[in-house]
């Protein structure tokens, strides 16, 4: 749903200005071209994914002990979901054209 740029709409009573509908295609690079704002995007995403994988794994242990935490294991599954969610990140960014369509199709 695209907005004009001097629509409104209220989060919680608070009187919010939308941003125009242009303003998530600037952000967007070139399809088959990565810039050096996709390797920070995709390293935030990676870095946000694998904390939230360590928390899970944390606070789904039997007793909830930090210090009963295997912490290589915890490292490495960390690292592998890191690396993991940065490879798809870029290759998603990497196919996808300023309006977002995968292969400029979809």
């Amino acid at each position: 749903m695209a907005y004009r740029q001097e629509e409104y709409t209220s989060l919680w009573t608070l009187p919010v200005k939308l941003p125009h509908a242009g303003y998530y295609y600037h952000m967007q690079t070139e399809m088959w071209k990565i810039a050096g704002s996709d390797l920070l995007k995709s390293g935030l995403t990676a870095a946000l994914a694998a904390i939230l994988v360590a928390i899970a794994n944390m606070a789904t242990q039997q007793g909830f002990d930090l210090f009963a935490v295997d912490w290589k294991a915890l490292a490495n599954l960390v690292l592998n979901v890191g690396i993991s969610a940065f490879i798809a990140d870029i290759a998603r960014r990497f196919s996808t054209d300023k309006q977002g369509r995968l292969f400029g199709k979809i």
